[in-house]
């Protein structure tokens, strides 16, 4: 092991749903598992899938969802790509 994670205090997955999609489960399950027990785990997706959701499961012991209402009405000046 070339990485020590003791010390670790957050673990923060960043487009979790697009990381599974790209094959890397083991490797998120492994990093999850190597890390220690007592830290802040922050995960975004931008969806919820089975296998986030199995993740979340996995990573979170007392999750908080925030999620954006999509009834909400977006700003005219907003431009997506």
């Amino acid at each position: 092991m070339s990485v020590d994670l003791d010390d670790l205090s957050v673990l923060i997955l960043d487009e979790a749903d697009r990381l599974l999609q790209l094959g890397f489960s083991a490797e998120i399950q492994e990093l999850v598992r190597l890390c220690p027990k007592k830290r802040q785990t922050m995960l975004f997706s931008a969806t919820m899938t089975e296998e986030v959701n199995d993740l979340v499961k996995l990573s979170l012991s007392k999750p908080l969802r925030l999620s954006a209402d999509p009834s909400a009405k977006r700003p005219a000046s907003l431009t997506e790509e």
